[in-house]
C-alpha cells in the first residue's frame, strides 16, 4: 500500500508538471495492479472531479459583466487575454483546461491497460466492466471537454483536421498530435457507447459514473452534433431514470448558499464536476447583467436563489449546485429536461416539447404561481426554450458549447460585444476564435497543429 501511495504522489507531481504529457514515467514505479487500486484512483475526486476543462469558455462566454478595474486586477494574465477574445491567451504560460483533462485522461489509460492484465471472471465481473466503463465515460467526458474549447466543430468543414490529441495510451512518448474532428467524436461516441453498456444504473455515489451518467453525455454530444432524434432519446432515457428534479420551493433562501453542498442530496445532480477556479468570474468581480436579471419572472424561485441582490448596482450569482463558492460543471437533470424540449421543438413536436419545459418551470416557481407557456410557432417556440436554457444553467460550463452551436443558425446566432477602456471588443459568430490555442509548451517537442487566430 506505501508503495502504491508513492505512484499516486509521483503521478500527482508527474501531471502538474508544466511538460507532464512529455516526461517519462519511471518504469520501475510500483503502478496499480488490482481493482482496489483502479477503485482507489477513480475515487481520487481531486483529479477525477475537478478541472473540467470549462473555465476559458466560461470567462470568454455572455454570462456576466465585469468593470474595467476589476479586469485589470486580476493575477493571471490568461483570464484578462479570454476576457477580451485575444488572439494569444497563455502567453508562455500553462492552462489548467489542457492539463488537468488530461492528467485525468492519464489517469483512465493507466487504469484501461492494468485492467488487460486482470482476468475477468465470474467473481469480479461485475466490478471490473464498472470500473472500465467508469474509465471510458471519464475520458471521453474530457476529450468532448476539450473538444469543446480546442477544436473545430463537427459542422465546420473548413476546419475539419482541428480535433484534439486523442491519447489512449499511458505512454509518455506517445507523441502529441491532433486527430481530426471526425476522428475525435468518433472515439467519443464509441466509447460512450461501449461504457453505457458496462456501468450499472445506479453508480457508487455522485462522483463516480454510472450508466445515466453516460445517457446524459451522449444527449450533449448528439446535441452539438444536431442528432436531434438522437439527443431526445438519450435525455429520455436519463428522465424516466431514478431521479428527480429538485422543488426549488423547499429550499432556504436566507442561507449563504441555498443548494447543498458538494451536491450532497441534490437529486438532479448525475454527475458532479468542477471547472477551475477563475477570478473573473467569481462574484469578487462578476456582476450579473441588469437585462438577464430582469427577465427572471417575480415568481421565478430562482431570481431569489441563483442571486444575491443586496447590491442593486451589483447582482452577483450564488446558486451553483455546488453549493459553496466552487462552480459545478457536472452532469445534471434539469439540463436533460430542457434538452429535450429543445430537441422535441426542433423535431415540430412543439406541445410535447414545453410541457416538458413547463414541468420543470413549475418544480423553479413559487408554489401558488401558474406557469404561464404562451402559445407560440416553432420559432417562437424555440426562442423560449434557448432563453430558459441560458437561465437554468447559468455558470454551469454549457452556455460556451452552447454559443458555439448556435451560432450555426442565422435565427439563433449571437454577436458578443465587451467593452475595455473606451475600446469596444466583437466576437462575430463562428469567428476562429471560438476555438482556443493550445498552449505553446504542448506544441514544443510534438506534431500539434495550432490553429491561426
Amino acid at each position: 500500500m506505501k508503495t502504491f501511495l508513492l505512484f499516486l504522489c509521483s503521478m500527482f507531481l508527474l501531471a502538474c508538471n508544466p511538460d507532464y504529457l512529455d516526461l517519462k514515467r519511471d518504469k520501475s514505479q510500483t503502478v496499480p495492479t488490482t481493482l482496489d487500486d483502479f477503485d482507489g484512483l477513480l475515487g481520487n475526486s481531486m483529479t477525477m472531479n475537478q478541472s473540467s476543462s470549462h473555465t476559458l469558455g466560461m470567462i470568454s462566454g455572455d454570462e456576466y459583466e465585469v468593470h474595467d478595474a476589476s479586469v485589470g486586477l486580476v493575477s493571471r494574465d490568461f483570464e484578462r487575454a479570454a476576457f477580451l477574445w485575444q488572439p494569444d491567451i497563455f502567453g508562455n504560460a500553462e492552462s489548467e483546461d489542457w492539463n488537468g483533462a488530461y492528467r485525468r485522461i492519464l489517469y483512465c489509460n493507466i487504469i484501461l491497460e492494468g485492467l488487460q492484465k486482470v482476468a475477468r471472471n465470474e467473481t469480479n465481473k461485475v466490478r471490473y466492466d464498472r470500473i472500465k466503463g467508469e474509465c471510458l465515460f471519464q475520458r471521453s467526458l474530457m476529450f468532448f471537454n476539450l473538444a469543446m474549447q480546442f477544436a473545430a466543430l463537427p459542422a465546420d468543414n473548413q476546419r475539419s483536421i482541428y480535433g484534439i490529441p486523442l491519447r489512449t495510451e499511458s505512454d509518455p512518448e506517445q507523441k502529441n498530435a491532433r486527430n481530426t474532428v471526425q476522428e475525435t467524436y468518433d472515439r467519443i461516441i464509441a466509447d460512450l457507447l461501449e461504457a453505457e453498456s458496462l456501468l450499472p444504473q445506479e453508480g457508487l455515489s455522485i462522483y463516480r459514473a454510472d450508466k445515466v451518467a453516460v445517457q446524459a453525455l451522449l444527449a450533449r454530444v448528439y446535441l452539438v452534433l444536431e442528432d436531434y432524434n438522437s439527443a431526445s432519446a438519450y435525455s429520455m432515457k436519463t428522465i424516466q431514470a431514478d431521479h428527480t428534479l429538485l422543488n426549488y420551493n423547499s429550499l432556504d433562501p436566507n442561507l449563504n448558499f441555498p443548494f447543498p453542498s458538494y451536491g450532497s442530496g441534490n437529486t438532479e445532480i448525475l454527475f458532479y464536476d468542477m471547472p477551475d477556479y477563475a477570478e473573473l468570474i467569481s462574484e469578487t468581480h462578476a456582476k450579473i447583467p441588469d437585462v438577464f436579471y430582469n427577465s427572471f419572472d417575480q415568481n421565478d424561485l430562482r431570481k431569489t436563489l441563483f442571486f444575491r441582490s443586496e447590491d442593486p448596482e451589483k447582482i452577483t450569482f450564488r446558486g451553483t449546485y455546488g453549493g459553496n463558492y466552487v462552480d459545478f460543471s457536472g452532469l445534471s437533470l434539469d439540463e436533460s429536461y430542457l434538452t429535450l424540449a429543445e430537441c422535441l421543438v426542433r423535431k415540430g413536436e412543439i406541445n410535447q416539447g414545453m410541457s416538458y419545459l413547463k414541468k420543470l418551470l413549475t418544480s423553479r416557481f413559487k408554489r401558488e404561481s401558474t406557469v404561464y407557456i404562451p402559445v407560440l410557432n416553432q420559432q417562437e417556440a424555440l426562442k423560449f426554450v434557448l432563453n430558459e436554457r441560458k437561465k437554468e444553467l447559468l455558470f454551469r460550463g454549457v452556455r460556451w458549447m452552447d454559443l458555439r452551436r448556435l451560432n450555426l443558425s442565422k435565427e439563433t446566432a449571437i454577436v458578443l460585444h465587451r467593452n475595455y477602456e473606451g475600446k469596444e471588443y466583437i466576437l462575430n459568430p463562428n469567428d476562429v476564435r471560438y476555438i482556443f490555442p493550445i498552449p505553446q509548451s504542448v506544441m514544443l517537442n510534438s506534431d500539434v497543429i495550432q490553429i491561426p487566430r
